[in-house]
């Protein structure tokens, strides 16, 4: 189960990091929506929820492991700032970092546990 969610959520920042990279910045709002979907479904699987919110975020934040607690912090902020109509590119290049950074401390944790 987990290495389909990782290859869902790196397919995800594939599709982000394509529109992020065209010119006009009007892919910016589609870059954005991959990123929340990317997180969305990071945060489904750490929280073992169906549905995400921020606050259902800010209601397990307690239950989580420091990487997990980290990442959901930093998703509330991503959450507000990715919800605007115009993203600004810098906002969702931070975000897709961050995002990628996440996935491969909990793909280090996962195999680490095999």
């Amino acid at each position: 189960m987990r290495r389909e969610l990782f290859k869902e959520v790196e397919e995800k920042l594939r599709m982000a990091d394509y529109l992020i990279s065209q010119d006009p910045e009007t892919y910016l709002p589609g870059a954005a929506k991959h990123l929340l979907n990317a997180s969305n479904t990071l945060l489904k699987e750490v929280l073992q929820t169906d549905k995400i919110s921020p606050q259902i975020v800010t209601n397990k934040l307690e239950f989580c492991t420091e990487v997990e607690k980290e990442f959901a912090a930093y998703y509330l902020s991503l959450w507000k700032n990715c919800s605007v109509q115009n993203p600004k590119r810098q906002t969702l290049i931070d975000a897709q970092k961050k995002i990628k950074e996440t996935l491969e401390k909990l793909k280090d944790q996962h195999y680490a546990s095999l």
